[in-house]
């Protein structure tokens, strides 16, 4: 079954099973109520990032390479500042071209919403963290440099375009826990090793 659903994940939308649960998009006030916190970075720069009070990374600016994001804590680099991070927020680094390189080290990270990472200069691989079950449209939309991605065991939907128009992607291992994914690979071209776990 998973194998015959490999061009319905890159043209159309499929429901893997019945009963996913749906989590609603943040209001936008709710946005508005975060702080800007400075993290200081190491010879790549600084980045400054505004986040709620419930955990949701909502913009950032600064000049960072590379981003590694914690149960409780956003690192960049050799500093720190604490804070619960459960969602990055829609657009929150799209068009940050100069991130190259993301890791997570959580467990309670639970979503990606759109179009967060879309046009940043991510390359490589990306090995999701478990704790995540969403990744919706276009979240690493237009990473071109992207090859390889590990989706988390927990993960049940993938939005629209997820990983759309990723130039140079080639591998994927997707979860048997996907229960909804809306064409995520879309011109996506260079797809050609599909694992499924």
């Amino acid at each position: 079954m998973w194998k015959a659903g490999i061009a319905i994940l890159l043209a159309g939308t499929v429901t893997f099973s019945a009963g996913m649960e749906i989590i609603p998009e943040k209001a936008e006030e709710e946005t508005l109520n975060g702080e800007w916190t400075e993290v200081q970075g190491d010879s790549y720069g600084a980045l400054t990032y505004k986040i709620t009070e419930d955990g949701v990374i909502t913009g950032v600016v600064g000049s960072v390479e590379e981003l590694e994001i914690h149960s409780s804590e956003i690192y960049n680099s050799v500093t720190y500042d604490k804070r619960n991070v459960y969602e990055i927020g829609a657009s929150a680094f799209a068009n940050y071209s100069k991130l190259k390189r993301l890791s997570f080290d959580t467990n309670i990270l639970h979503t990606i919403q759109s179009s967060a990472f879309r046009y940043t200069g991510l390359e490589g691989e990306i090995i999701f963290p478990n704790s995540l079950r969403d990744i919706q449209t276009g979240a690493f939309n237009h990473c071109s440099n992207l090859e390889r991605i590990v989706l988390p065991s927990n993960l049940e939907h993938l939005g629209e375009s997820a990983f759309g128009y990723c130039d140079n992607l080639n591998h994927v291992q997707i979860p048997q826990s996907l229960q909804q994914a809306e064409a995520p690979f879309t011109q996506s071209g260079a797809l050609s090793d599909i694992s499924f776990e």
